[in-house]
């Protein structure tokens, strides 16, 4: 027996030192020897498959922003609750003023009209919050962190961006941009919250720098979006960093500087207690 073959008749030590006349004589035994080799090759072949199979490390469809489970609830408890309040004026309060004879008859519009208030104010200021942003990346940019992070500094101005939001009732709401329709905005109001405008190019084209009204921009289909600021709504998702290099891109379409937190300033640290001399006194 040799490596583990059977032979069928027993070889001298000159045939064994012939490799050529052995390995022509004992084909078997060749295919015993070179087992290895090729079961080391396969599994080269089956790595490489799988590599091939996975394919990139990122989806097309990357998250880069999330708010939170909790702060998304909030705000849409908070809707739920103002809608419960207007319905309960118009199903409870008003039938009753309706049916009373001691009060006026101006009270039961007046006093649905003023319930509905907190409703749509409510609606208005909190309609641009972003739940969740979503970018959709090439497949070249999706096989490392290290492609990612270099598409997203030199991000195209045609990548479209998802935000998304929530409608007066509080369900989701998808709102898909071009990077280059998105723009900064000055500050306003307190009322108003969005940083960010999403304005169509056909509306863009023709009222550029031009007083639009409220009313005449929702119609053409303009949108704000608030996005929070910090880092702890990013480094959940699998892009961290490919949000804050998109804002970057768009500040500096704007011709502004790309801003920078401010660093504590640093106290100067006080003199020893040996070294304080009193006052009126001189060394």
């Amino acid at each position: 027996m040799l490596n583990g073959v059977l032979l069928s008749r027993p070889i001298g030590l000159r045939a064994l030192c012939n490799r050529p006349a052995w390995a022509a004589a004992r084909p078997a035994a060749v295919a015993v020897r070179y087992s290895f080799t090729t079961s080391i090759e396969r599994a080269d072949s089956l790595r490489k498959d799988a590599s091939l199979l996975s394919g990139p490390k990122y989806p097309s469809s990357l998250n880069v922003f999330h708010l939170g489970v909790g702060f998304t609830t909030y705000i849409g408890m908070c809707k739920m609750s103002t809608i419960f309040f207007f319905a309960y004026q118009c199903l409870v309060r008003a039938p009753a003023l309706a049916i009373d004879e001691t009060a006026a008859f101006f009270w039961t519009p007046l006093t649905t009209v003023i319930y509905a208030l907190p409703m749509i104010a409510f609606h208005l200021i909190t309609s641009p919050v972003t739940a969740s942003i979503n970018v959709l990346i090439p497949p070249e940019a999706r096989q490392s962190p290290k492609t990612l992070q270099e598409w997203a500094v030199k991000a195209p101005r045609d990548t479209l961006v998802e935000f998304t939001t929530l409608r007066f009732l509080p369900f989701p709401k998808r709102k898909t941009v071009k990077l280059e329709d998105l723009k900064l905005l000055r500050p306003g109001p307190w009322w108003r919250i969005a940083q960010f405008a999403y304005l169509p190019p056909k509306f863009r084209a023709t009222h550029e720098g031009k007083p639009v009204s409220l009313l005449k921009s929702w119609i053409a289909g303009c949108r704000t979006f608030y996005v929070r600021e910090g880092s702890k709504y990013t480094r959940t998702t699998r892009g961290p960093t490919v949000w804050a290099a998109l804002v970057d891109g768009i500040m500096r379409d704007a011709g502004l500087q790309v801003l920078q937190e401010d660093l504590p300033k640093t106290k100067a640290a006080p003199r020893p207690a040996a070294r304080r001399t009193p006052p009126g006194q001189t060394r």
